[in-house]
């Protein structure tokens, strides 16, 4: 994908759809993925949470040379959270980051660059995570919008600079 954000949406949108997606499309997105036995619990939530009904949107995108952070917003029973997807820019593809990565394999910048988006997503998700519990709880959602998420607990990897 040409942007953090289609890569995110495209996820997504794989993840939504009724029939299972080929494990090939989806590790074509990953940057060093981790073995499928791993990836299939993360899987498996995001698309139970999406075949239920959730919600989600794009609420910011950082990008840090070539590193990007895409901060989302969920509803899912209710209930608003926000979750981050990190994301590295690899021949002139953005790839999703779903664990660790070897740190041979990038630059000194690179990892930098990596480090930089995490920290930076870490802070936002703080501030809008206090937000959102200050704001009183809404009732379940009636529609689906076409993009939807099931949160992650942050950014989704650590890159050793050593």
């Amino acid at each position: 994908m040409e942007t953090p954000q289609g890569t995110v949406r495209k996820f997504m949108e794989i993840n939504a759809a009724p029939q299972l997606p080929d494990d090939s499309v989806v590790l074509a997105m990953i940057l060093e993925p981790p073995p499928m036995e791993t990836l299939y619990p993360v899987f498996d939530r995001i698309r139970r949470r999406l075949l239920r009904g959730a919600t989600w949107e794009i609420v910011q995108t950082e990008v840090h040379g070539a590193a990007a952070s895409v901060i989302y917003k969920v509803t899912y029973n209710g209930r608003e959270e926000v979750a981050a997807f990190l994301l590295f820019n690899q021949h002139d593809r953005w790839k999703m980051i779903f664990g660790e990565l070897t740190p041979r394999r990038y630059t000194s910048d690179e990892k930098d660059d990596i480090i930089a988006v995490g920290r930076l997503s870490q802070a936002r998700l703080t501030a809008l995570r206090a937000a959102l519990s200050t704001q009183p709880v809404t009732t379940r959602a009636t529609t689906q919008t076409t993009r939807s998420a099931a949160p992650t607990s942050g950014p989704a990897t650590t890159v050793n600079p050593r």
